[in-house]
C-alpha cells in the first residue's frame, strides 16, 4: 500500500464560524487554513450561506477554495434562525436523555420509545441527514482525502458523508470543556454569588444549553466512531476521555498565534484620537463577545473598583463579531453601562475585523479576561504576542499555560474585587508588568508557534488516511 507521507493532501476545512469575524473558532480556522495553503496543500473550506454572502462580497484574494453548503428550502433553514435552531436542539435532547439526570421530574420526556424515536428521526432527516445527502456529490467530485469539522453541526454533516464517500473524519472541539467545572452543576444555588441578577438567569440558561451540546456530542459521533477528536486543552481532553464512552482516539493539540501578526507595539495614534485617549489615560482591555459567560458583567463591576483606585483609566471592549444576535447584545449592554453611569469611562468598539484585531491590542495597559468558560482562550494569548500583561479567570484550561506571578495574573471570575485588586496591582507595578510582559510573550514565541503545533494535526491527517487505505 503506497504511504501518503510528504504527499499534498486534499483537505476539507467544515466550520460555522469563519472571515470576516474575529472570534477564538474564526481566527484558529482561518490561519490554519492559511498556513495548509502556504504548504501547498489544496483546501477546500466549506461554511454557510450566511457566512458564504458575506466572505463573497469582501474583495479579498483567496488562495483556498469556498463551498456553500446546500441546505434546505428557505423556510427549513434553523441554521438562519437561532430561536428554532435552539428548539430544535431542545428536542433531540428531550428525546433520549434517559441517561442523563440533568432535568427535573417535570420535564423529563415520557418512556415511550416509538414517540422518542419518531421525534428523533424527523428532525435528524430534516437538517442533518438530508444536509449529508444534498452535499454528498459535491464532495465526492472534489476526491479529498480527509474532511475536518470545527463545529458540532459540521462534525455531524462530514461524518455521514465521510461514512458514504469512505473519507476519514476529525473533528476539533473547541468548547466541550464547560461541563467540568462545578459553578455550572450547582447554579441552583447561585444566589449566594455576588452577580448581576439578569447575569444569574442568563448563566443558568446557557448552562443548560451546555448541557445540550454535551448530548448532541454523545449521541451524533462519538457513539458512530469518529476517527479522531482534537481536544484543544488537556481539560477538554479528560473530560471526554472520563464522562463519555467513545471509540474515538481522542488527543490534545492546543491552538496557536501568529506572533508577526502582532509586531506593532507602538500605540496606534489614529485609534487614540478616534476614541479620544490621552497619554496619561490607562487602559484596560477586553476582547471577546458580548455574552454573560465571557465574565463581561462582571468585569463592569470590578471597573467600578478600579476607577476609586485609578480614575484617569479606561476600559475598551472589543467586539470581534458580526453575529446578529450578538447585535442586539451589544445594544443592551451599552444601555446598562449608559444605567450604571459609566458611559465616558468606557469605550465600546463595535464589530472589529480580523486583520484590525493587532492595531487595538497596542492600546492596552493590561488585557483582562475574567471568562467563566473557555476552551483555551486564545484571546489571552494574542495579548501576550501583543506584549500586553494579563489578568485571567483561574479556569483548569487556562491555568495549564498561564501561570500566578510569573507570565499573568490568575483570579477568582466570581469576585469582582479579585479582578480589581489584580488590575490595580498590575497598572501601579512597572516591575511586575514588564516581568508578565516578557515571559507572556516569550510562552508565546516558544510553545505557541503554528509552525510547532500545526505540523501534528497534518501527521494525524496522514495517520488516518493510512488506515483507513489499509482497511
Amino acid at each position: 500500500m503506497k504511504s501518503v507521507r510528504g504527499k499534498k493532501l486534499k483537505i476539507g476545512i467544515g466550520t460555522e464560524w469563519f472571515y470576516p469575524k474575529a472570534g477564538g473558532v474564526e481566527t484558529h480556522c482561518i490561519e490554519f487554513v492559511n498556513w495548509l495553503c502556504d504548504q501547498g496543500h489544496e483546501v477546500h473550506v466549506f461554511i454557510f450561506d450566511n457566512i458564504y454572502q458575506k466572505i463573497k462580497d469582501k474583495a479579498i484574494k483567496l488562495h483556498y477554495k469556498i463551498h456553500c453548503l446546500d441546505l434546505l428550502n428557505e423556510k427549513n433553514k434553523p441554521m438562519n434562525n437561532p430561536r428554532q435552531r435552539e428548539a430544535i436542539d431542545f428536542i433531540l435532547y428531550k428525546v433520549s436523555c434517559l441517561n442523563l439526570d440533568l432535568l427535573n421530574e417535570k420535564c423529563k420526556p415520557k418512556n415511550n420509545p416509538k414517540q422518542r424515536q419518531a421525534i428523533f428521526w424527523s428532525f435528524a432527516w430534516n437538517f442533518y441527514i438530508k444536509t449529508a445527502f444534498l452535499n454528498v456529490e459535491l464532495i465526492k467530485k472534489l476526491d479529498l482525502d480527509i474532511l475536518h469539522a470545527h463545529s458540532p453541526t459540521l462534525s455531524y454533516i462530514f461524518l455521514l458523508v465521510g461514512k458514504m464517500l469512505q473519507i476519514p473524519t476529525v473533528f476539533t472541539t473547541h468548547a466541550a470543556e464547560a461541563f467540568t467545572f462545578p459553578q455550572f452543576q450547582c447554579l441552583t444555588t447561585c444566589q449566594k454569588l455576588d452577580i448581576h441578577k439578569c447575569f444569574k438567569c442568563s448563566l443558568l440558561s446557557k448552562a443548560h444549553g451546555f448541557h445540550i451540546y454535551n448530548f448532541r456530542l454523545k449521541t451524533f459521533f462519538l457513539q458512530n466512531n469518529i476517527e479522531r477528536i482534537i481536544a484543544v486543552s488537556n481539560t477538554t481532553k479528560e473530560y471526554f476521555m472520563k464522562n463519555i464512552k467513545t471509540k474515538s482516539n481522542i488527543l490534545f493539540i492546543c491552538n496557536w498565534v501568529y506572533s508577526n501578526r502582532f509586531k506593532v507595539f507602538k500605540k496606534d495614534f489614529d485609534l487614540c484620537k478616534k476614541y479620544k485617549i490621552n497619554k496619561d489615560q490607562k487602559i484596560i482591555l477586553f476582547c471577546g463577545r458580548i455574552e454573560r459567560e465571557k465574565g463581561i458583567f462582571i468585569l463592569l463591576r470590578a471597573f467600578v473598583y478600579i476607577l476609586e483606585k485609578i480614575p484617569c483609566c479606561k476600559l475598551l471592549i472589543i467586539v470581534p463579531s458580526e453575529m446578529t444576535h450578538e447585535k442586539r447584545l451589544i445594544i443592551q449592554f451599552w444601555k446598562f453601562i449608559c444605567k450604571i453611569g459609566l458611559r465616558k469611562k468606557i469605550i465600546l468598539t463595535g464589530t472589529v475585523a480580523y486583520e484590525d484585531i493587532p492595531r487595538y491590542y497596542t492600546l492596552g495597559d493590561v488585557f483582562v479576561l475574567p471568562s467563566l468558560i473557555e476552551s483555551q482562550g486564545l484571546a489571552i494569548l494574542e495579548a501576550m504576542a501583543a506584549k500586553v500583561p494579563v489578568v485571567v479567570s483561574a479556569l483548569p484550561s487556562i491555568k495549564e499555560y498561564v501561570k500566578d506571578g510569573e507570565n499573568g495574573l490568575l483570579v477568582n471570575p466570581f469576585s469582582p474585587k479579585d479582578i480589581s485588586r489584580s488590575v490595580v496591582r498590575v497598572l501601579q507595578d512597572k516591575q511586575l508588568k514588564q516581568k508578565l510582559v516578557y515571559n507572556g510573550y516569550q510562552l508565546v514565541k516558544k510553545k505557541f508557534s503554528p509552525d510547532k503545533i500545526i505540523p501534528k494535526i497534518v501527521r494525524v491527517y496522514r495517520e488516518e488516511i493510512n488506515k483507513k487505505k489499509k482497511s
